[in-house]
């Protein structure tokens, strides 16, 4: 398999339960990927761009594991992409990612109805992701299908732990659907 580099920007991290599950089954099926968990290494906030610079070069895919925070990546993962993409490192006429390719993995707290036209939020993921899209394109990475699950959210002073066990189980899913994915990047 090629090289895999699993950004999580979980802004709370410690708290997690969908994504810290999500990585640490990934951790156990793909041993071999680096992983970068930003709440961990940044807990101030203050990045190492050259560090995560040096990260990605080294990456031939790159997944962003975070949990959909109002409807785009969590401040930490949107703080890491500002200061890491620079223009003439991702983008401009020295762009080093090129060729590269990008999985978007995330979780959401709402419904798949939600995410429907007549749904709550009135958009499809699809339309939610054209930013991304966009990124993408300008740094001439391949962005890939994304993996993404619903009904990811368990809060444990108001949901019981039948909750919390569903949740659990969904994102241990949701991580073997994750892998499949990245071994059809690789054949």
């Amino acid at each position: 398999m090629k090289n895999i580099l699993i950004v999580c920007g979980h802004a709370d991290y410690k708290n997690s339960y969908a994504n810290k599950e999500i990585m640490g089954e990934l951790k156990n099926l793909l041993p071999q990927a680096k992983q970068r968990i930003l709440y961990d290494l940044y807990p101030d906030g203050k990045i190492d761009i050259e560090a995560e610079q040096k990260a990605l070069l080294e990456a031939d895919v790159i997944v962003f594991q975070y949990p959909f925070n109002w409807y785009d990546y969590p401040y930490l993962l949107k703080q890491y992409f500002d200061l890491v993409f620079l223009y003439n490192f991702a983008y401009g006429s020295k762009r080093k990612l090129t060729g590269k390719k990008l999985v978007l993995s995330f979780t959401l707290g709402g419904s798949a109805e939600d995410y429907t036209k007549e749904g709550d939020f009135h958009m499809t993921i699809p339309e939610f992701l054209k930013p991304q899209e966009a990124s993408a394109e300008l740094c001439g990475i391949e962005l890939c299908k994304p993996v993404y699950s619903f009904d990811m959210t368990y809060l444990p002073e108001i949901m019981n732990s039948a909750r919390k066990d569903d949740v659990l189980s969904k994102a241990a899913e949701h991580a073997k659907v994750l892998v499949a994915e990245l071994k059809n990047l690789s054949d």
